[in-house]
């Protein structure tokens, strides 16, 4: 799961690859998680790679 990942101190990279999934994806879940009150690292991705 995202969060306990994130919550053992994994970056979206890492995540990615756990999770088998785009680096972009998570980079992109983990600011909607922030938007929601949850306390992550913001991380930065290419916005592009859904167009």
């Amino acid at each position: 799961d995202f969060l306990e990942l994130a919550e053992q101190g994994y970056d979206v990279q890492q995540i990615a690859s756990a999770m088998q999934s785009d680096v972009n994806l998570v980079a992109l879940k983990a600011d909607t998680l922030i938007s929601q009150g949850y306390r992550l690292r913001p991380q930065e991705y290419k916005n592009r790679f859904l167009k």
